[in-house]
């Protein structure tokens, strides 16, 4: 899907890399709705992609500063690792039994 909006003529007033960033943007949508791999890894590779196109900044260093720039939020971290905790509990049984007991 994104290569085919790729391909296409660039709309008059729009820069070219915003288009190729719009056809990636798309990409990723229909991954994430398709699921052909795990979500987190379609979202790792959309922005992954983004910084290798260049579609974010122009110099390496910057594109790569922007990649990795979600990964130094806190809150992010926190979600993560409560997620995880979950994850673990239910995996491990310590969660308790299903809630049809209820």
């Amino acid at each position: 899907m994104g290569g085919v909006i790729a391909i296409l003529p660039v709309p008059d007033g729009l820069k070219p890399t915003a288009w190729y960033f719009f056809a990636l943007f798309c990409a990723v949508v229909v991954g994430l709705v398709l699921e052909p791999i795990p979500a987190a890894a379609v979202g790792v590779t959309g922005v992954a992609m983004a910084t290798v196109l260049g579609l974010v900044e122009p110099k390496p260093a910057d594109a790569i500063k922007w990649a990795l720039s979600g990964f130094s939020n806190t809150t992010v971290w926190l979600i993560f690792g409560a997620f995880m905790f979950a994850l673990g509990y239910e995996k491990s049984g310590l969660a308790g039994g299903s809630l049809s007991a209820w």
